[in-house]
């Protein structure tokens, strides 16, 4: 009984020195030291300026977590835009013991106000394609042996579960020097729950484009213990520009050695010219009846793998007419494709091109113009049926 009661002392004193230190750490260690450490550190990996220019935060107890703001991540040199990334603060927490057992219990994971820049030079590079150390610094020396490859394994952790994963308030900038082009998506914000790998993952992502809102809602999952293998289900919406109604139902098989998908997609019917007009932009077909290509909606079977696709039970309505159709395509180095077609009815009339006003901008007959010889490379190779 003494020896039990002095290994019960013994183990509890362990247990609150242990304790006491991951508490005392975080208090005596000043963390903010090895920031220009850090900075140069993940400066040289990537290639581009890197900076946390506000306050750093280490905790391990009885949360291991880390949070900093104001972060910078630089462009590549010879671009407009210095900025790649801002993040406004970032905030993880997660349980330490139980990473011994290979379970990840994640308190939180949070970023806020992260603003992505991507810029495209007048060359068509973008600032998102140049990474880490020139490509003669990172070769390796002639007649040196390649680094061995480890045996592919699983995922290692037993468990998984997230409290709090969320990135909010987010921006995208999407920059072309060449055409003078400027997109931004504001008001980005992703949301998961439930997360695990025994269940399904809610998720929740916003947008705002042009001042109109974007949204995705669905589940997806349980990916399993390990992910990327056996079915992954899937129940996706998306709503656009307050008129277009996406949803994708169905699974993904085998997604990391041999994908396979087996897929329901449904548009409800919706206005094109309602979608243009609500982006700016002019709608790009012109009609002799301004009033067609006014409704469009589609529902179809997906089904297929990274040789094959077959589209089954599909139905395109169009204005008032309704086409059923089914299609195959497989050997997509030399397509064979199939198809069977059935439209009930429609006036073609109403989608030919209006007339033109005048005929001043016809060819002169006694101006030949230089005629250039068509590439039937591509279509030669159909299979059709």
């Amino acid at each position: 009984m003494k020896v039990l009661k002095w290994l019960l002392i013994a183990g509890g004193s362990l247990v609150v020195l242990v304790i006491a230190v991951l508490l005392l750490i975080p208090m005596f260690v000043d963390v903010e030291q090895y920031k220009p450490t850090i900075e140069k550190q993940v400066s040289s990996a990537v290639g581009r300026p890197f900076a946390i220019k506000g306050p750093l935060k280490l905790s391990l107890f009885p949360w291991a977590g880390v949070a900093f703001s104001d972060l910078h991540l630089g462009s590549p040199p010879g671009y407009t835009e210095k900025e790649f990334l801002v993040v406004k603060s970032f905030d993880v927490r997660m349980k330490l013991f139980p990473l011994l057992f290979k379970d990840i219990h994640v308190e939180r994971f949070v970023v806020e106000g992260p603003r992505v820049v991507l810029e495209r030079d007048k060359a068509g590079r973008g600032n998102w394609e140049v990474w880490g150390a020139p490509p003669e610094a990172a070769a390796p020396k002639p007649g040196a042996p390649p680094p061995p490859k480890g045996p592919a394994g699983g995922l290692p952790l037993k468990s998984l579960a997230v409290g709090e994963f969320a990135v909010r308030n987010g921006s995208v900038v999407f920059i072309d020097r060449a055409s003078g082009a400027r997109h931004e998506v504001s008001d980005v914000t992703l949301e998961l729950k439930d997360v695990s790998l025994d269940r399904p993952i809610r998720l929740m992502l916003s947008a705002v484009k042009d001042k109109l809102p974007v949204s995705l809602e669905g589940r997806v999952g349980p990916v399993g213990p390990e992910p990327g293998k056996g079915k992954l289900p899937l129940d996706v919406s998306v709503k656009a520009f307050k008129e277009l109604s996406v949803n994708l139902k169905g699974h993904v098989e085998d997604a990391t050695a041999n994908p396979r998908f087996d897929l329901v997609l449904a548009v409800e019917p919706f206005s094109p010219r309602k979608v243009f007009a609500a982006l700016g932009t002019p709608f790009p077909v012109a009609t002799t009846d301004p009033a067609a290509l006014n409704r469009v909606g589609l529902k179809s079977k997906i089904q297929g793998s990274t040789q094959q696709v077959r589209l089954a039970d599909g139905v395109l309505e169009l204005d008032e007419s309704k086409l059923n159709f089914s299609a195959a395509a497989k050997d997509f180095s030399k397509p064979d494709l199939a198809f069977d077609v059935n439209l009930d009815k429609i006036n073609l009339d109403r989608y030919m091109p209006p007339p033109a006003e005048t005929a001043a901008t016809a060819p002169k007959k006694d101006q030949p113009t230089a005629s250039k010889k068509t590439d039937y490379t591509s279509l030669r190779k159909l299979v059709l049926e």
